[in-house]
């Protein structure tokens, strides 16, 4: 019900549409509790919730939606274990429950959210393992237990979540190389996982992710070159290369991401948390010591 209005920029005017479609849920699934069609509704309206709250950083009231919203959906997949769709949404609101707590800070907890969601992916792909959507619901819980694993300070790890989602993420762009999405999702897999190398200081390991995405972000750009988000992911991947780069080759990626940056910040469309982004790059300048 609320789908319609994503775009809405007043975040306020998209709690109240939610929560006017979760009002309504709430009625139907008390007058006919045994309808689990209306008690799916109402779980999905529960995770919708949450989702605008967390945007709006109503962290307690995100929780509180997952949470409840977890409890129908585990009882729906208890109810009916041969209806994947529902242990879908148990897996996919754990994994919102995580994301809930590694806002808090509590990492632990995430992780084992994280677990429990992936456990249920993997039951679901092993009904199908082929399955694209389960797929990339793998991937993203993936990289999201190796973020919570990053937080409890276990970098090896996490490298290994990242590497684990990095050999699904290749599948996927393999089986359509023209699918935008999968290819950011390789990228993205890319860059975290040469993050945890260079913090383990394999660097030759973390500049080889590194090298390996930048093609995947010049041709993303390529195809949609207004994309302001598809130039900063180009700036944090040349980044990347010229901190694990020397000479020439750190000189001309750092050149390449400063021209992109001082663009953007002409045309004002550098974020306020990126404004600073232009300095921090022409620092890069400098001999390196």
């Amino acid at each position: 019900m609320g789908d319609v209005k994503l775009d809405i920029a007043d975040q306020d005017a998209r709690v109240r549409l939610y929560e006017q479609a979760l009002t309504i849920m709430r009625g139907l699934a008390g007058r006919y509790p045994e309808n689990s069609a209306w008690q799916r509704e109402l779980s999905v309206s529960l995770n919708k919730v949450g989702d605008v709250k967390l945007q709006r950083d109503d962290v307690a009231g995100a929780g509180s939606a997952y949470a409840e919203g977890l409890k129908i959906a585990a009882r729906l997949a208890e109810r009916n274990p041969e209806n994947l769709g529902l242990l879908r949404d148990v897996s996919l609101t754990l994994s919102n429950l995580g994301d809930v707590r590694l806002r808090t800070g509590d990492a632990t907890g995430a992780v084992a959210n994280y677990e429990q969601a992936l456990a249920n992916i993997r039951r679901l792909s092993d009904h199908d393992s082929a399955n694209t959507l389960w797929l990339r619901d793998m991937t993203v819980t993936m990289n999201k237990l190796g973020d919570a694993k990053l937080q409890t300070g276990d970098t090896r790890a996490a490298a290994a979540s990242y590497d684990e989602s990095l050999t699904i993420a290749r599948r996927l762009t393999e089986r359509n190389p023209a699918n935008a999405q999968w290819q950011w999702d390789l990228w993205f897999t890319l860059k975290k996982l040469g993050d945890a190398k260079l913090s383990l200081g394999e660097t030759g390991a973390a500049r080889g992710f590194y090298a390996e995405g930048l093609p995947i972000t010049r041709r993303l750009l390529a195809t949609d070159p207004g994309n302001v988000q598809r130039q900063t992911d180009l700036v944090i991947n040349l980044y990347q290369l010229a901190s694990v780069e020397d000479g020439s080759e750190r000189e001309r990626a750092v050149k390449e991401a400063l021209k992109i940056l001082e663009q953007l910040r002409n045309e004002n469309k550098l974020t306020p948390d990126k404004i600073g982004w232009p300095d921090l790059i022409r620092q890069m300048l400098a001999p390196k010591l």
